[in-house]
Parts: structure tokens; C-alpha cells; sequence
């Protein structure tokens, strides 16, 4: 609303969206997109189950932005 206020003293917008993974489970099971984001999330779970942190976070990020993107 700033930005649409104030276009001359607006240089940039980002723009995120938040995932909603309550809605996975409403998905048919099965399908790819809602598949490989359960594995993603069951993934980052167990990893944080077993108190590794760092681990979870490349598991979602390499998810989210290709296998070792998390340097």
C-alpha cells in the first residue's frame, strides 16, 4: 500500500508468499508437487528429531532452490 502511496519513493518490491502446508493434506496423495513437498517437510522433521538443525534447513532449502544450494 506504501509502494502504490508513494511510487516515486519506491525503487524495489519483493513480494513472498508464505506456503500454506496445512493444505497438503487436502491434496490427492500421490501428486507430485504436494509429494515432493511432504518428503521435503518429513525430511526436515526427522532431521530436526534428531537435533540437527543445519541439516533440516539444507533439506528445505536444496528443496526450494535445487540440490546444493545450501552451501
Amino acid at each position: 500500500m506504501a509502494a502504490l502511496a508513494h511510487p516515486e519513493r519506491t525503487r524495489a518490491l519483493a513480494v513472498y508468499e508464505p506456503t500454506l502446508f496445512s493444505v497438503l493434506g487436502n491434496e490427492a496423495a500421490g501428486r507430485e508437487a504436494a509429494s515432493g513437498i511432504r518428503g521435503a517437510v518429513d525430511d526436515a522433521g526427522t532431521a530436526l528429531a534428531m537435533r540437527d538443525p543445519q541439516a533440516a534447513a539444507q533439506r528445505f532449502i536444496d528443496y526450494w532452490m535445487g540440490p546444493g544450494s545450501c552451501v
